[in-house]
């Protein structure tokens, strides 16, 4: 249970300085009297902040702190967080398996800043990962879905969705749990 506090405590200094730097951006605009800027950008960081208190309260501090660090730092677009219900704490075999697989899926997404991966992650029924991209954009899952393999996990290309979707329960050589 320690890593799991020891996670936490990271998830929040990285929320304290996100929220530090809102603040300074904010002040900078009062400051400069950009009044219609600043209405915005309150809006949009107070989104952000919301977003990112369920993505670290999700239920498993490891995972999270994972997804943000093998992931969403790294990613070269924008990103949306949706987190409904809570994760159970993961075994310790799909954590050690996430960076690989994050990585896969950085390598399969757009080398370019403007588009958005919208990231859900569910944990009420079978704890899940979807991704998908808000843009019109050709991905080729392949990388992601063969890094989910090597490491006994499922993962699908829903294409009528146009999600990437990965079961974070883990599965053993038969596919049970």
């Amino acid at each position: 249970m320690n890593d799991v506090m020891e996670a936490m405590d990271k998830l929040v200094r990285h929320y304290r300085h996100d929220f530090l730097n809102i603040l300074q951006v904010a002040g900078g605009l009062a400051q400069l009297h950009k009044t219609e800027r600043l209405l915005a950008f309150i809006q949009q960081a107070s989104a952000e902040v919301q977003q990112f208190g369920h993505f670290i309260n999700c239920g498993d501090s490891r995972f999270a702190l994972i997804v943000l660090e093998s992931f969403l730092q790294k990613l070269t677009g924008n990103y949306i967080l949706q987190v409904k219900g809570k994760l159970p704490l993961l075994s310790p075999a799909t954590l050690q398996a996430l960076p690989e697989i994050l990585t896969a899926i950085l390598s399969c997404l757009p080398k370019i800043k403007d588009y958005t991966v919208c990231l859900y992650l569910e944990g009420d029924k079978q704890s899940q990962m979807r991704l998908s991209l808000l843009e019109e954009l050709t991905v080729d899952w392949q990388q992601a879905l063969l890094a989910a393999a090597r490491h006994n996990l499922q993962a699908v290309w829903d294409q009528e969705n146009g999600e990437y979707i990965l079961l974070l329960d883990k599965r053993d050589s038969t596919g049970e749990k």
